[in-house]
């Protein structure tokens, strides 16, 4: 079971690498190719959440009629088919269909890359399996847009397209090499919630959105207002690539974050995403940009587990992959809302306009969690 597991973790963590690599960069690109604006093809992300979105009611369904991991291979598959796509669109149409259906192909791969995590898991181990895959998924993301903007400061468009499917291809084969039990389809219905959305972590999904809103306005605006790069001497470093960095160190504060309660780390996080934003608008300078992309590291290392503990310890024992793959959709739409929003105020106002988006979601979100998602989670909490 370690085993698959460590392939599952894994597997995951280079197909996420792969997929953000390119969600910074792809609307700036196509804006370029396409001679439209960046504000409308920023929106294509949100267009790819439509598709999971519409995808998620038959997710269960398909998981009962087809074995799971040959469903999340082929998913997955079909995602990076699609990634390869990128390079030869000609047209908006093109572009929104193609962003569709990788929309509907990353919303199964996703749900099913969740439930074979859970599967490979024993029943007593499967709450902290759900965090550390979660912080895997994290890391993904990071060290995926860390990595995508260097590939293409460095070596352009069509290189970074082919290192991302390459990226996929071999967390696809982590997958393949899994090892999973035949399990028999049990009869569920063509469409329902189940691992796909938990209703009555309806609040936290929205605090979590208000939360991934921040580091995806930042994802594009970075390239908009500075380049991607710090320029310490002769290195050039990609500002997500040092969030990465933080994100990773954010392990020697497992036995602090231990002693703390899930609302302390909860807080703490935010805090430290809210202190980010504000040094990137207050210090305009190398010094400035690197404290940010460290606070913002810590903050999401600090704030992603805290929050898949609520929506986890809210659910019952057997909503546990559902409530992951709710966490995980309130964090997709978060981002790739944030990096629609930037593209429309970098382009039609500035980007001290989507700084202040930023820094008024990170507020707010905190606000809501102290008067609203904690309260409910207090008198609703399972375990």
């Amino acid at each position: 079971m370690k085993a698959n597991f460590g392939k599952v973790c894994a597997g995951n963590l280079l197909i996420f690498i792969s997929q953000y690599m390119l969600f910074p960069i792809l609307p700036v690109v196509m804006s370029r190719r396409l001679g439209i604006s960046v504000a409308a093809t920023g929106g294509m992300l949100l267009v790819m959440v439509l598709g999971m979105v519409f995808m998620g009611p038959f997710y269960s369904y398909l998981m009962d009629v087809y074995r799971r991991k040959s469903l999340c291979v082929f998913a997955f598959a079909v995602v990076f088919a699609t990634t390869a796509g990128y390079t030869f669109v000609h047209g908006p149409l093109e572009l929104l269909l193609l962003s569709l259906v990788q929309g509907f192909a990353f919303g199964v791969a996703n749900s099913s890359i969740i439930t074979l995590g859970i599967d490979v898991n024993v029943s007593d181990n499967r709450s902290k399996g759900n965090v550390i895959f979660g912080w895997f998924t994290r890391l993904g993301m990071i060290l995926g847009a860390g990595s995508g903007s260097a590939i293409y400061l460095n070596c352009g468009f069509e290189t970074l397209v082919a290192a991302s499917v390459i990226a996929g291809c071999a967390g696809l084969l982590f997958v393949a090499a899994m090892r999973i039990p035949f399990r028999a389809p049990i009869g569920m219905p063509l469409c329902s919630t189940d691992r796909f959305f938990l209703p009555h972590t309806f609040l936290f999904m929205l605090n979590m959105i208000l939360i991934a809103f921040v580091p995806g306005v930042l994802l594009p605006l970075i390239h908009f207002n500075m380049g991607d790069v710090f320029l310490p001497r002769e290195w050039t470093v990609p500002y997500f690539a040092v969030v990465g960095g933080a994100f990773l160190l954010s392990v020697l504060l497992v036995g602090f974050l231990k002693r703390c309660s899930l609302l302390m780390q909860a807080l703490l996080g935010m805090a430290a995403m809210t202190c980010s934003v504000c040094s990137l608008m207050l210090f305009d300078s190398i010094s400035g940009r690197l404290l940010s992309a460290v606070l913002l590291g810590l903050g999401l290392s600090v704030i992603t587990p805290a929050f898949l503990f609520f929506f986890i310890n809210l659910s019952s024992h057997c909503q546990r992959s559902t409530a992951n793959t709710t966490h995980l959709l309130s964090w997709k739409i978060g981002v790739f809302a944030g990096i629609a929003a930037s593209c429309y105020l970098t382009v039609n106002g500035s980007s001290g306009a989507a700084f202040r988006a930023a820094l008024a979601a990170s507020v707010l979100a905190a606000v809501f969690f102290v008067l609203v998602s904690y309260p409910y989670y207090r008198k609703k909490k399972v375990r």
